[in-house]
């Protein structure tokens, strides 16, 4: 049987090598050329100033080519001081001049009018300034943003919003606003040293952030895992831009109040429908994961227990208040949310359906009302009037024998100053023995004054 026999690759000509090596060539010259051409045309303030003085430049050696060719002048010093005057101001001159300065005008214009068209601004004097600022990054535009939004007025005229860069962005202190670049990378602005940021050539407007706390109320119904159907009704949240984690205070020459994570700017703008505001964005968020929090639950952990073993509700101390669960809860994924959340005390749980008991939901909400006291807040406050209380005992009950030692002994003499004594290092001992009792070290304080009066009262034991 024979065997096909397979044609063999014709060799390399030499016109083939040279047509591989010029398409090389031709390739890297491209890219050399593409480089500075792109970094020409780019749209970013350092391009048009480049720009703007390659335009300068291009007039200047314009107007001089004009004059030395219409009225060539003679080379020596006389020459050159008074015929290039004479050459540049010329009226020929400057008619040639006012022919190239007419056709920039016409063709500025002309794209002004394009730019109008395109965007559907019907502001041509806006176009106008667009066209200025991106090609030669004069007659910036400027958009002050304060109070967390925009006003309509500003919106309709600044083409900044309506068109893009370039511009000069002022944003104070409560505000974070998200731009996207003409790649589509986010660029988030808020407040900084510099008053004013310079954005790129149509860098567009997405959204302004709020960085101050606000409150959000909701109300939402779900049922729970044994299928009770329960409400949270007017619960009362603090929410606000993820902060990050505390750290220690950094040292800077413009402190931030409403601190911000960039990253959490991006995921709150991009995981939330476009035009929404951040509240009820918020709101909705906060609703869905309640609904879903209530599903993942008994009754019994939203309830007290009032008869034990008459029901099969439990008490549970770390369930007693599922709000503060939530808030836990929700704000696990904050960075990836852009969001944290913090519930302020208000709200309640109510059961819709007849077959709870209503002394469960009394007994639950003085549970929730013990929780409430349980909080170190409320602790440290009563510990303190406490003490204070007990102090006024003691100076109240030294005041009282004082008073009965006057009155049995007479006038205060040295007698009445003795049992005072007595009785204040008395205290002072069974101070230092209760602190022995529990194993901790007596206050200095406590050991200064129990040696004060040892030297003084050790004469009268």
């Amino acid at each position: 049987m024979a065997r096909p026999i397979n044609p063999r690759k014709p060799p390399a000509t030499t016109l083939d090598a040279f047509s591989k090596d010029m398409s090389a060539l031709i390739e890297r010259l491209s890219k050399w050329v593409d480089r500075p051409l792109s970094a020409f045309f780019a749209f970013t303030q350092a391009a048009a100033e480049r720009r703007l003085l390659l335009l300068g430049v291009f007039l200047a050696v314009s107007w001089l080519v004009i004059a030395l060719v219409s009225h060539p002048i003679e080379f020596s010093l006389a020459g050159i001081r008074t015929g290039l005057i004479q050459s540049l101001f010329a009226f020929d001159v400057l008619r040639r001049l006012l022919v190239i300065a007419v056709t920039f005008w016409l063709t500025s214009r002309w794209a002004a009018i394009y730019l109008d068209d395109i965007f559907d601004l019907n502001e041509f004097p806006v176009a106008a300034r667009f066209i200025r600022g991106a090609a030669f990054g004069l007659s910036h535009s400027r958009l002050t943003i304060k109070d967390g939004s925009i006003s309509p007025e500003v919106r309709a005229k600044s083409p900044m919003i309506r068109i893009g860069g370039p511009g000069l962005v002022n944003a104070h202190m409560e505000n974070a606003v998200l731009f996207e670049k003409i790649d589509g990378s986010p660029d988030v602005i808020g407040a900084s040293t510099r008053r004013y940021k310079i954005l790129d050539g149509f860098e567009r407007f997405r959204q302004v952030i709020d960085l101050r706390d606000q409150v959000l109320e909701v109300s939402v119904e779900g049922r729970t895992q044994d299928g009770i159907l329960v409400k949270a009704k007017d619960v009362k949240f603090v929410f606000s831009v993820y902060r990050g984690e505390p750290g220690p205070k950094e040292s800077s020459t413009f402190p931030q109040p409403y601190r911000y994570v960039g990253k959490a700017i991006e995921n709150l703008v991009y995981r939330q429908k476009k035009g929404d505001p951040l509240p009820l964005a918020m709101k909705s968020a906060v609703e869905a994961e309640m609904r879903d929090f209530i599903g993942q639950h008994k009754l019994s952990e939203f309830l007290a227990n009032t008869e034990t073993g008459q029901s099969d509700f439990t008490s549970r101390e770390e369930m007693a208040n599922l709000f503060y669960n939530f808030a836990s809860f929700f704000t696990k994924n904050a960075p990836e949310r852009g969001a944290q959340l913090q519930w302020i005390g208000v709200g309640t749980w109510e059961t819709i359906s007849d077959i709870v008991p209503e002394r469960h939901l009394d007994a639950w909400q003085m549970n929730c009302q013990a929780r409430a006291g349980r909080s170190p807040k409320t602790l440290n406050k009563a510990k303190k009037d406490s003490r204070l209380k007990e102090q006024l005992r003691l100076v109240n009950d030294l005041l009282v024998t004082a008073g009965h030692l006057e009155s049995t002994i007479g006038a205060p003499n040295e007698q009445v100053f003795r049992s005072l004594g007595k009785i204040y290092f008395d205290r002072m001992v069974d101070a230092l023995r209760f602190y022995e009792e529990k194993g901790q070290p007596p206050p200095e304080a406590l050991k200064a004054v129990h040696q004060y009066l040892l030297r003084r009262v050790q004469r009268w034991l």
